[in-house]
This record gives C-alpha cells, sequence and structure tokens, in this order.
C-alpha cells in the first residue's frame, strides 16, 4: 500500500508554469470537451494547463532517474534511444492518442486532478478528509487506452505529486454517474519502481 512518504513532489518552477500555460493557450481551440468536461472557451484552459503541468513533471521525473543513473552521455543516450526508446508526444490537434508518453511499444498515459490544488493528506483521506483517498480516473469513453497509467496532482503550493500508477486499466466503476475505471491513491503501484517495470515489459 503507498503511504503519503511515498509520492514523489517535483517543486515548483516557474519556467514550468509558463511553458504549461504557452502550451494550454495554443491548444485550446483544438482541445475536445469531453461532455460534462469542460467548453471550448477560456474557463477549460486551467484545465489543460494542469494537465501539461502534470505532463511536464512525469517528463522531468524520468529524465532525472536517467541522469542519476546514468552518467555517461555515451551510455545516457544508448539508454534513452536504444534501451528505453524513450519518446513524449506533445499534440496539439482536436484528439490525442490517448496516452503522451512512450518506452518503445509501451504507452504511458499522465492522468492530472486539475479540478483544484489539493493536499497530499487529502490525497490519501478525500476532499473533505473522512478517510477516503482520492482516486486513479482513466474515462470510459476514451479511446485508445495505454499500459501504463500515472496519477498526479497539484498540490496547495503548487508542487506536484506523481502519486503512482497502474499497469493496464483497473476496475470500471459503473456505479459513477460518468462512468470511469478507477484505483484508490494507495492501491497504485510505487513510482519509484516504474522503470524497471516499464524494462521488463518491453524486453
Amino acid at each position: 500500500m503507498l503511504r503519503p512518504e511515498d509520492l514523489v513532489i517535483i517543486k515548483y518552477d516557474k519556467n514550468r508554469e509558463i511553458t504549461a500555460d504557452y502550451f494550454a493557450r495554443h491548444r485550446l481551440i483544438f482541445e475536445y470537451p469531453r461532455g460534462g468536461y469542460g467548453k471550448y472557451n477560456e474557463g477549460h484552459l486551467v484545465n489543460i494547463r494542469n494537465g501539461l503541468l502534470g505532463e511536464f513533471a512525469f517528463l522531468e521525473f524520468i529524465c532525472d532517474i536517467i541522469k542519476e543513473k546514468y552518467k555517461d552521455a555515451n551510455i545516457k543516450w544508448k539508454v534513452v534511444k536504444e534501451d528505453l526508446g524513450f519518446c513524449y508526444t506533445v499534440i496539439i490537434r482536436m484528439y490525442d492518442e490517448g496516452y503522451e508518453f512512450k518506452f518503445k511499444n509501451v504507452k504511458v498515459d499522465v492522468k492530472t486532478y486539475g479540478t483544484k490544488q489539493v493536499s497530499i493528506e487529502q490525497i490519501f483521506f478525500g476532499l473533505e478528509k473522512k478517510g477516503e483517498p482520492l482516486n486513479l480516473f482513466i474515462d470510459k469513453e476514451q479511446y485508445i487506452k495505454a499500459e501504463i497509467y500515472v496519477q498526479a496532482f497539484i498540490l496547495g503550493n503548487n508542487d506536484i505529486a506523481l502519486a503512482g500508477y497502474n499497469i493496464g486499466l483497473p476496475p470500471l466503476a459503473n456505479w459513477m454517474p460518468k462512468p470511469a475505471y478507477c484505483k484508490p491513491i494507495p492501491e497504485l503501484l510505487n513510482m519509484m519502481g516504474l522503470t524497471e517495470n516499464i524494462t521488463k515489459i518491453i524486453s
């Protein structure tokens, strides 16, 4: 079971925020507002931007692992290109491909809870702090499915928490008004084991 100390915290960076805002403004007119999740107007901008912040935080997490593990530049290049086959696709068009990152043929979709900023306590005990943790959510209507899903949160101080990940789709919650695949955060896998699991899947 994941604990609060298992969260990967990506510290706030002004440049990350500026970049996310830039991309969000250009993505706005192409973004598909799924029923109940937004409209083609400025009010949807925050959700798009927060989604990008989650993606950028994941990118930094992967880069930090590679830089820490592989000090030699030549080895680093081989690992990224040949061993991991890493790719980040920043897509600006009507529909994305249902994922943002690839490790060879393994697709990774980063889900960011962008409705509001939360605290670490709320991630594990719910928005009302009554003991029910928040969840990884994947919209049932999402057409293309990924192999791995990562859940991110924007914290109250604008840091970003990568909470954990799931291999494949979690169970479908048919009881929800808009059914989605979901799993409570404590039941996700620890982010620190992600690259090892990806290596196993692609080998």
